[in-house]
């Protein structure tokens, strides 16, 4: 018997490629309460720690404040991509945003873990055919199923959208 999912992580890193991801993950909604978080992660590579021993507290204070700016400005983006992905739906007003700091993968698994999610939606830059990496890795490490959406994919929305 088939079991709806029920709470949907689609991680984006706000380009074209991953905004076809959106439309995938929208597309899977039914009409039961499913639930789709979308997930942008700030990639950080380094520890807050190391950079609080370095920094004086002035700078430290500028360096979160252009942390919560990003965080802003990644929000804005990701709410404008949500409606571009969701357009012609009344599904656009029903995603969770979410954005979060670390290395993508790891955040990413994390997050669907933390929230339970019972399908991750990624797309992915892989050229030729190739996984990326950021894909590869929370596909190996996943709690869940995950669904990764094809550059291609991104390129075939296109030419639908333009020839309509």
């Amino acid at each position: 018997m088939y079991t709806p999912f029920r709470r949907i992580l689609v991680a984006t890193d706000l380009d074209d490629t991953t905004r076809v991801a959106i439309e995938r993950a929208l597309a899977l909604v039914g009409p039961t309460d499913t639930s789709i978080i979308a997930l942008h992660v700030l990639a950080r590579t380094h520890e807050e720690g190391h950079w609080r021993s370095t920094l004086f507290a002035e700078d430290l204070a500028r360096y979160h404040q252009l942390l919560e700016r990003e965080e802003l400005i990644a929000r804005d983006r990701l709410r404008a991509q949500i409606a571009d992905a969701a357009r012609g739906s009344e599904l656009a007003g029903d995603v969770d945003l979410l954005v979060r700091s670390g290395r993508p993968a790891d955040t990413i698994v994390a997050v669907a873990r933390e929230l339970g999610a019972d399908l991750i939606v990624v797309g992915t830059h892989g050229r030729q055919g190739n996984i990326s990496s950021v894909a590869e890795r929370v596909a190996r490490s996943a709690p869940c199923p995950v669904l990764i959406v094809p550059r291609s994919a991104a390129a075939q929305s296109e030419v639908r959208q333009r020839s309509a």
